[in-house]
């Protein structure tokens, strides 16, 4: 079992710095040498979402000629999640080469898995920092079905289900219909508090109460399915936020 003070955990802090820097200067060939074959890449910007390696090489392909970015300031810490598997949580601020268009701070989720004697990057979430309302709490501006426009704590949310192109979010004391696609909220709701748990659902960790296999109970009683192949994931998020 990995403890937070042996070698192979400083490395993988190591590993999960040197993946953001080489991805803000464009260099993905190191990038990809690092990951799992089934990984997932979510971010930075909406839609972004990719599965598996050949999906990512593709993507990254289109990139190399706009990025060249330096990261000013980087903070990362290691998360036990199971024997197996690691998560690695941090921010990092990003700056334009050569160009004064100031900072942008960023927010991400690595999750490691350890197969074969080595650390594989399984899951990738970046995002950029949650705004601050007036009151001093975040909020998300969503666009409703009909035109409207909800300004939602992400606290509020109990998980969000997709709907063709647009997407319904299920909260506490209200339901909205917003108008964008799943993948497009996912972008605006920080990691490590949500999770995609299957293509048509994305759930506020903090409000999931037990999991069963397979299967999320909810806060409020609502069960929704998780794939088989993507159970270790989420068990490994949740762990990670009661440790």
């Amino acid at each position: 079992m990995l403890r937070k003070n042996d070698p192979p955990a400083e490395q993988l802090l190591q590993e999960s710095e040197s993946i953001i820097t080489q991805f803000c200067r464009g260099e993905f060939r190191q990038v990809l040498s690092r990951l799992h074959p089934a990984a997932v890449w979510i971010g930075p910007g909406a839609g972004r979402y990719y599965s598996g390696v050949r999906e990512l090489h593709a993507w990254f392909a289109t990139q190399r000629a706009t990025r060249a970015a330096l990261v000013t300031e980087h903070r990362a810490r290691l998360e036990l999640a199971a024997e197996n598997l690691c998560v690695v949580r941090g921010s990092y601020q990003c700056a334009s080469s050569g160009r004064d268009t100031g900072t942008e701070l960023y927010r991400y989720t690595m999750l490691w898995l350890l197969a074969e004697g080595r650390f594989r990057l399984l899951h990738v979430h970046l995002s950029k920092a949650a705004l601050f309302a007036a009151d001093g709490g975040p909020r998300i501006r969503v666009n409703g079905a009909l035109g409207e426009l909800h300004l939602l704590s992400p606290d509020e949310l109990l998980y969000a289900e997709a709907d063709r192109n647009d997407c319904i979010l299920h909260c506490t004391a209200r339901t909205v219909e917003a108008a964008c696609p799943l993948r497009s909220l996912e972008q605006a709701l920080s990691p490590p508090f949500f999770f995609r748990i299957h293509r048509c659902y994305l759930v506020n960790l903090r409000q999931l109460r037990q999991l069963q296999r397979f299967t999320a109970e909810l806060s409020d009683g609502t069960v929704l399915p998780i794939p088989p192949k993507h159970f270790l994931q989420v068990q490994a998020a949740w762990r990670s936020l009661l440790d």
